[in-house]
């Protein structure tokens, strides 16, 4: 996927087959920049951490699945930049308390039903907490001038995310879509108002 050579072991989510990884890769190109501290929560195969380090970005790579972490380590050292990218184990900002960054990359859970197991738990989203949750916390994490890129779906619950930018301050630009016969994904680039 866009010149990147990725394994998967069981359990992690394939960013192959969907469009929406796609098109988070395509924007994290576009705006990880050299020297810039970056966060990539829930990284499963390590993608987006990847491409933030190829452009020169030191990076910290997220996930609450302890095999997403091991394949995205292998990933980013067969990769050339396994020195650039550190791996912790955790749930949305618990394993990053106290630092901040210039740029976060998340796609939540955005398919409504209850997960079944931790691989299910890249899909589907329960009871929509943790997206607001991320949208009441990101502020404390990002740097003067920060943003967010924020992958979501048509498919998904729109209000939701509409009430949580609201709530919390979030102005936000769409910086990339693509429409699928089922749903339209876009990729969204947040910043403080």
């Amino acid at each position: 996927m866009q010149g990147i050579k990725l394994i998967l072991l069981h359990d992690v989510f394939c960013p192959i087959y969907t469009v929406s990884s796609g098109l988070t890769a395509r924007v994290v190109r576009a705006e990880a920049k050299r020297g810039e501290r970056v966060l990539d929560l829930g990284t499963g195969s390590g993608l987006q951490a990847i491409i933030a380090a190829l452009n020169g970005a030191r990076v910290i790579a997220t996930d609450i699945n302890p095999q997403a972490l091991r394949c995205a380590r292998i990933n980013a050292l067969i990769n050339g930049v396994g020195d650039r990218v550190t791996f912790k184990l955790g749930d949305l900002f618990d394993p990053v308390e106290g630092k901040s960054f210039n740029l976060i990359v998340f796609t939540p859970p955005y398919l409504w039903g209850l997960p079944r197991n931790i691989r299910e738990r890249g899909w589907f989203y329960g009871e929509g907490g943790l997206l607001l949750k991320f949208l009441s916390e990101a502020k404390e994490y990002l740097r003067p001038g920060g943003r967010i890129l924020l992958t979501y779906s048509t498919i998904a619950d729109e209000s939701l995310l509409k009430h949580g930018l609201r709530l919390y301050g979030w102005h936000s630009t769409i910086m990339a879509s693509r429409n699928t016969p089922l749903e339209r994904i876009y990729v969204l680039k947040l910043i403080r108002r």
